[in-house]
């Protein structure tokens, strides 16, 4: 029977998305009453379904008047940057059906807590393990339940069902009419279980095949497919700078746990990063530039101030709109509404901004890093001797594959 080995990574990494969540823990099943001895079985094998069903969370009624409502919430908060989620139709529901999930979290590019020791913000793509299904019934926004496996198995769809398997147990799932995820088939490697063709859970049939049959099951679940997701980004606020981000999480001239550029290469390999050694105006030392390539809107900058571990005078954080550039030294992170270069404090601790003009036509220029010395800006935020200056800037080339 084919199985896949527990991926160390996947797990660590989910179990951290379990605690951004709030929900740590693990999962008894609903809707059991219509198999003989069902009850028992879940307590012993547990599914994908049973935490949710323990928790109450299965078809339950949200405050919620949109999906939108799932990832900004009505007082205010979010679920924050590098939340996946997308829409999908499931077999037997004319309703739309809404996936949400931070599994797979390997830290992000906007935690406090991680940086800058983790850059990485999830791929969209990445095999997922824990997510919330929510439906949208007559207008009212329903918390289907959330599915979580033992790691071993992403979760998958195929044909508007959802793979949602375990080490010891084949799992597909539906949401039935009324707004609850249900089990459709469920097949344990004792080979007991039951088997369904619809979303109505009167319709399950005991499972009375053996181990050919088992396996044709899973072969059905090899052939599906990981789910597509978005990823929610940050909204960059209207006249927000690209270094307001880096400001906001007190990330400016922070310590890393990095001794040397190398060795910064080497622990952030498995991030899937891009690094550059760039010369930044106004500091005299090389400057290590990195760029997670799931996050191109995104570059830290690290340098070496002669303690025991790398600095990161701050990162840069644009709306996407212009690349990131670079041109005698000088950094150009623009935006939409907004002009801006960057320098580093000579002390190797500090990104600065060396221009700012933003679309109302206010700003201030400066030929140094010392921020007192700031002149206001008495021109206009299209004025060509700025956007000039942003094109003829190179990107930066991130092609570096060793300090040395």
């Amino acid at each position: 029977m084919k199985r896949r080995g527990i991926s160390v990574f996947a797990g660590l990494a989910s179990a951290g998305a379990l605690a951004l969540t709030g929900l740590v823990g693990t999962q008894a099943v609903v809707g059991a009453e219509t198999v003989e001895s069902i009850d028992h079985r879940m307590e012993v094998n547990e599914s994908s379904l049973t935490e949710s069903g323990d928790r109450g969370m299965v078809g339950t009624v949200e405050d919620m008047d949109s999906f939108h409502d799932v990832l900004f919430r009505k007082d205010g908060s979010w679920l924050g940057a590098g939340t996946l989620y997308t829409t999908t139709k499931l077999k037997g529901l004319d309703a739309e059906v809404f996936f949400e999930t931070q599994s797979g979290w390997n830290g992000s590019t906007i935690s406090s807590d991680t940086f800058p020791n983790t850059l990485e913000l999830k791929d969209p793509n990445h095999e997922i393990y824990d997510m919330h299904v929510y439906v949208n019934i007559g207008g009212k926004i329903f918390h289907a339940g959330r599915l979580q496996t033992d790691f071993t198995h992403p979760i998958k769809i195929k044909d508007g069902v959802i793979y949602a398997c375990n080490e010891k147990s084949f799992e597909t799932y539906l949401v039935s009419k009324d707004g609850s995820l249900i089990h459709k088939d469920y097949v344990d490697d004792d080979l007991w279980g039951y088997t369904n063709d619809t979303n109505d859970e009167k319709n399950k049939v005991d499972f009375k095949g053996g181990e050919k049959e088992y396996q044709a099951l899973w072969d059905e679940y090899e052939s599906a497919s990981n789910i597509k997701f978005e990823m929610l980004e940050i909204p960059l606020a209207e006249n927000a700078s690209s270094l307001t981000l880096s400001g906001d999480l007190k990330s400016t001239g922070k310590k890393s746990f990095y001794n040397s550029f190398q060795n910064c290469i080497d622990l952030l390999e498995s991030q899937r990063c891009r690094y550059a050694k760039v010369k930044v105006a106004g500091y005299d030392g090389d400057v290590l530039a990195v760029q997670p390539i799931n996050e191109p809107r995104c570059v830290y900058f690290f340098t070496d101030t002669g303690d025991e571990v790398l600095r990161v005078p701050g990162f840069l954080y644009t709306d996407g709109t212009y690349p990131v550039k670079i041109k005698d030294g000088v950094i150009y992170a623009c935006n939409k509404n907004s002009f801006e270069t960057y320098m580093i404090t000579p002390d190797g601790k500090e990104l600065v901004h060396k221009d700012y003009v933003n679309s109302s036509n206010w700003g201030y220029t400066n030929d140094s890093t010392d921020q007192s010395k700031r002149a206001d800006y008495k021109g206009s935020f299209n004025d060509s001797k700025l956007w000039d200056a942003y094109n003829s800037a190179s990107e930066i080339n991130f092609n570096l594959t060793s300090w040395e």
